[in-house]
């Protein structure tokens, strides 16, 4: 453990409907929140060991994506540490969730694991080709954004929230 930040990494393949709710759910948080200095989110997509410097560097880490643990689809899920990798090492198991098992054994390898780990996401309806996540967890997204924020404070971090068109705080406020 080296690095003093969070670090959401939102993984999955967004050409596999609802494998890439892990995308789509950070690009929400980041449309909803305003990630501080000491917290890092990234789309980390389908990069698997690509994002070693990214989990090496950070002290706390949110993977957020697709989790098949079993449950009724659309479910919202949370799993700390051990219980994370053992879900995504798990059957059934995508290209994204071997890559992330690659990733931090290899962190683990190399002896810069981060202090915590933690897995949040919606068991997959659909893991087809396409280009859109189904309509039920197109319509958890909100809840599995609320379930970040939570885990993240829970780790000592903080998400505000952005400010709404027209309030002074917003990014996107016309002059």
């Amino acid at each position: 453990m080296s690095g003093s930040h969070l670090l959401v990494l939102g993984v999955g393949d967004v050409l596999q409907r609802d494998e890439g709710l892990g995308v789509e759910a950070v690009r929400l948080l980041l449309e909803l929140r305003a990630p501080g200095s000491r917290v890092r989110v990234v789309d980390g997509g389908t990069l698997g060991l690509g994002l070693i410097g990214l989990v090496t560097e950070a002290r706390d880490v949110i993977v957020v994506g697709a989790l098949h643990v079993g449950a009724r689809p659309a479910t919202l899920v949370c799993l700390d540490g051990a219980a994370a990798l053992r879900s995504l090492s798990g059957a059934p198991c995508s290209e994204v969730d071997r890559g992330l098992v690659d990733l931090f054994s290899a962190a683990e390898r190399l002896g810069r694991m981060p202090r915590r780990l933690v897995a949040v996401g919606l068991v997959p309806v659909r893991a087809e080709a396409g280009a859109t996540c189904s309509p039920a967890v197109l319509r958890s997204l909100p809840l599995l954004v609320d379930a970040v924020v939570h885990e993240a404070r829970a780790l000592g971090y903080r998400l505000p929230r952005r400010g709404r068109p027209g309030d002074r705080a917003h990014p996107r406020r016309a002059a």
